[in-house]
């Protein structure tokens, strides 16, 4: 709003119009959060499930170093599928956003998701609304698996909870390349070690952490 006033000299553009005319620029939704801001008053509107399987999921993109050589396999985006009632993160590296490769990425999160909670499965998974996540093929795969498939739309009250996980990843990431002992800095080893970390630390809101009817942390 300053910015607009003090350069471009728009003193009568309110800050709802500013935004709305950005939001139709697609450099700014991408590189924008697609998460409402925290309200004045402290509260925020929560994400209610009542079991395991619920699975918000975002695709991640790790920006090229001129230190580091990216290979070009890990330079098509990471899948993040987070668990909404345990907060557990599951991750996949693409080699490209086609829907038979996000058909073979979520048959590798199933996989996974199934290791980690033996008898449970995945019940809904949460998406953007890729080119590929809409398409037949993929919806196709959804119904085989008998998952339930929502899928978002941009707009300033969607609620992402991957897109909270990945903020912190990346800032974990950061902070182990500059301080891990073996001078490791390439991203795509650190990556599963900061996941680990991540999904070990206790559930944390409204600066309470969650305890289970065992007195142990989630």
């Amino acid at each position: 709003v300053e910015h607009s006033k003090q350069v471009f000299k728009f003193h009568n553009l309110s800050k709802k119009t500013i935004v709305d005319a950005l939001r139709l620029e697609p450099a700014y939704v991408m590189t924008s959060k697609q998460q409402r801001l925290p309200l004045r008053s402290g509260k925020s509107r929560p994400i209610i499930v009542k079991s395991l399987g619920t699975l918000h999921c975002d695709i991640a993109y790790f920006s090229l170093r001129r230190d580091v050589e990216t290979p070009k396999s890990f330079q098509n985006g990471v899948l993040f599928c987070n668990d909404v009632l345990s907060r557990m993160v599951f991750f996949v590296f693409l080699a490209n956003k086609t829907a038979q490769e996000m058909k073979k990425a979520f048959e590798k999160i199933d996989e996974q998701y199934k290791k980690h909670y033996l008898g449970h499965n995945i019940q809904s998974i949460v998406f953007d609304q890729e080119r590929s996540i809409v398409g037949h093929l993929f919806q196709n795969f959804v119904k085989e698996k008998h998952w339930k498939m929502i899928v978002f739309k941009n707009s300033s009250s969607k609620a992402k909870i991957a897109e909270n996980a990945i903020s912190l990843i990346r800032t974990d990431l950061k902070r182990l390349e500059i301080g891990n002992d073996r001078g490791e800095i390439r991203w795509w080893h650190l990556l599963p070690e900061v996941v680990k970390s991540l999904n070990k630390k206790p559930i944390r809101i409204n600066n309470r952490f969650l305890k289970d009817e065992k007195g142990q942390y989630y």
